[in-house]
């Protein structure tokens, strides 16, 4: 009986509870098609050099919070941590930290306010304003698309940034929004600059890009944001962006099984000998499957080389 063993080397080169009260709805009489009509904000719209802390929006009816936490979008982000009320007909926000110094916020509403009636949510309720002197008057617009099917996409999250450091995979964005239901995004009072604007589905809330088990999108180009830009088109891919490891190599005297941490596009397999081997993919494309040669003396070495589907060499 011969005792032998198999040496694989690999080549690796990688390119590249928020609180509020429900309120009742009334019974009886027709039915309420009307949504909520804001009468009063402080700030007001468009108001500058605002120094309070608390945001309040009064309407002309009873109102209701609806997931306000998801639904209400502040940009730049002022953090998680932010205390949405519900008093009868005001709602009032409240930041843990304090509005930056001299910048531009909007607010979009969605449907995270709606009456108590009908859940009628008022359409396109949008809040700007300044802590200092400027309104930052800039706005990109557009649409999302899914780059290998028709349906419209859903629940999408587009941002922009500016640093050349910045990783969609690590950092979190400055501005951002939700596509409508028409897959169509409109970034609002950005401060004029160079900007890249990406796309993605953010399932798990964290405004990162998870390659994963995440749809994403992006302009390889930045834009040049010193007037309005409007029919921006961002198509969405699922492409995993981990780098292409090898997870483990398994011999059970007649198969050796290699598992990657991601699907394979194609791999080569050879001994050092280059005597025909026999293999194939194994339960799926994270897996090489090679069925041992029958007579091997001591050990045999292999040259194995792997790439995935964004040309990362293993």
């Amino acid at each position: 009986m011969h005792k032998w063993g198999i040496v694989l080397i690999f080549f690796v080169a990688s390119y590249p509870l928020w609180n509020c009260a429900n309120q009742t709805t009334p019974m009886g009489g027709p039915k309420d098609t009307i949504p909520p009509i804001i009468v009063k904000s402080i700030p007001a719209n468009k108001q500058r050099n605002y120094k309070d802390k608390e945001i309040q929006l009064v309407f002309n009816e009873a109102v209701n919070l609806n997931n306000a936490k998801e639904e209400i979008l502040i940009s730049p982000t002022i953090g998680k941590d932010v205390e949405y009320k519900v008093r009868k007909n005001t709602v009032t926000i409240n930041p843990a930290k304090p509005w930056e110094n001299n910048t531009t916020y909007s607010i979009t509403f969605r449907e995270g306010v709606r009456d108590i009636t009908e859940n009628n949510a008022p359409k396109n309720l949008k809040l700007a304003f300044s802590t200092g002197p400027l309104i930052d008057s800039m706005s990109v617009k557009g649409r999302v698309k899914n780059a290998l099917n028709t349906t419209l996409p859903e629940k999408i999250t587009v941002a922009l940034f500016q640093s050349d450091t910045f990783n969609i995979f690590k950092h979190s964005p400055q501005y951002f929004t939700q596509i409508n239901d028409r897959a169509e995004f409109s970034l609002e009072n950005i401060k004029a600059g160079i900007y890249y604007i990406y796309a993605f589905e953010d399932k798990n809330k964290n405004l990162k890009v998870e390659s994963r088990t995440e749809k994403f999108g992006f302009l390889s180009n930045h834009i040049e944001l010193l007037a309005p830009i409007g029919n921006i088109e961002i198509n969405l891919v699922n492409l995993d962006m981990r780098e292409l490891k090898m997870n483990n190599s398994r011999n059970n005297g007649l198969q050796t099984r290699i598992k990657f941490n991601k699907s394979i596009s194609t791999y080569t397999l050879r001994s050092e000998n280059n005597n025909q081997l026999i293999h194939s993919f194994g339960d799926d494309q994270s897996e090489v499957v090679m069925y041992n040669p029958t007579i091997i003396k001591d050990s045999l070495r292999l040259y194995l080389f792997a790439q995935d589907s964004i040309s990362t060499i293993v």
